[in-house]
């Protein structure tokens, strides 16, 4: 198996402090603080009808306007101009995509949700569910008034329930998605743009294994320097005890990956590596907040705000971790494999580790694949 899909690290993200931390129900529990409640009060805001009135499947910010995606429609809002609409773009699923979703879904499912708004240079990409077949504009100005319809299969989910993150590096656009209706497939993808086709894909992870992504949720997304990071949360392959666990990962690709070559591994990524981040509460006995909800970065850090599973003990915790640590585990971190599906994960001695180091950098100009263990 290739190492670097089939490898997670030893060496979990543990340099983290725990900033903020919420237990619910639990104030009888011994070894955890009771009840915060925040104060808040409340302030009315006139005439917040003005500004969007209806269900929001997404929303973004860039350059002073305010996008908002619904069912069927994009909105755009002028934030210095007092939330003037500027734009109201009707948007409704394309009639034989429509006819089709029916067959198989309920109606109000079959509408075109807005799930991808993103910003590159000059041009801005709009992507929406398109009733079960994911459709993309690709606006050539801000008047949103010029676009190019591409299909949006590797860059936007078929429902709006799917949890889906892109951004756009260096013109290209990185894509956590689901490549099928059901939610069985996910990848990481990266759609190049070149004058001759527009975001044609042409790097992804492998499907059809597990050990690459596992019914993933994608948080968010970040592009710094040359490495563009995934934060999402997945079902554990490695965890052996009775029933499913969800873990929480941080994932990493490298914008200068040129792929494998034409006779192993074609159009695969070289340099995709992902780690677990741990949110806990230390101890002997440590009490873990698995499931990422959101994050965000400010100066080299990022804040991720963290759950208990359903089963569990309701609680929420933030926890913050440095981009110098994240980096030392995928650069310096050890290796787990498994060697059969009856084998425990083990960590990979450093004399078997392949050089260069499956996943570096260092593999990113190189047409050629990892070597397999």
């Amino acid at each position: 198996m290739a190492i670097s899909t089939s490898l997670l690290f030893e060496r979990s993200i543990l340099l983290c402090s725990i900033c903020l931390l919420v237990i619910l129900d639990v104030a009888s529990t011994s070894g955890f603080p009771r009840d915060q409640v925040p104060k808040s009060k409340t302030v009315q805001v006139s005439d917040i009808r003005k500004i969007h009135a209806g269900p929001i499947s997404i929303s973004k910010l860039i350059d002073g306007i305010l996008y908002i995606g619904s069912n069927n429609s994009l909105y755009a809002y002028d934030t210095n101009r007092n939330f003037h609409l500027q734009h109201d773009i009707s948007w409704p699923p394309h009639e034989d995509d429509k006819r089709f979703c029916k067959l198989i879904k309920e109606e109000e499912e079959c509408q075109n949700f807005i799930t991808v708004i993103e910003q590159n240079k000059n041009r801005l990409l709009v992507c929406g569910t398109n009733a079960n077949a994911p459709s993309c504009k690709y606006f050539n100005d801000s008047s949103l008034t010029n676009s190019d319809t591409i299909n949006g299969l590797y860059k936007a989910p078929f429902a709006a329930g799917q949890r889906t993150q892109a951004i756009f590096a260096d013109g290209d656009l990185y894509a956590g998605t689901v490549l099928d209706s059901i939610g069985t497939k996910s990848a990481v993808v990266r759609s190049a743009d070149t004058n001759a086709v527009m975001l044609q894909t042409d790097l992804v992870t492998e499907d059809s294994d597990s050990k690459w992504l596992n019914e993933p949720d994608f948080i968010s997304s970040y592009h710094l320097g040359e490495e563009v990071f995934f934060f999402l949360r997945e079902t554990a392959v490695e965890y052996n005890s009775v029933g499913k666990s969800r873990f929480s990962r941080v994932a990493r690709v490298c914008t200068k990956d040129k792929g494998g070559s034409d006779h192993l591994l074609d159009n695969i990524w070289t340099t995709f590596l992902k780690a677990r981040i741990v949110c806990s509460i230390p101890g002997d006995f440590p009490f873990y907040f698995n499931e990422i909800q959101d994050t965000f970065e400010l100066n080299g850090k990022f804040y991720g705000v963290f759950t208990t599973p359903n089963n569990s003990i309701p609680g929420s915790a933030v926890c913050t971790y440095d981009l110098s640590s994240i980096t030392e585990v995928f650069d310096e971190g050890k290796f787990k494999e498994q060697q059969t599906a009856q084998h425990a994960w083990l960590p990979v001695p450093d004399s078997e580790v392949p050089s260069p180091r499956p996943g570096s950098k260092l593999n990113r100009n190189l047409k050629f694949k990892h070597l397999n263990l």
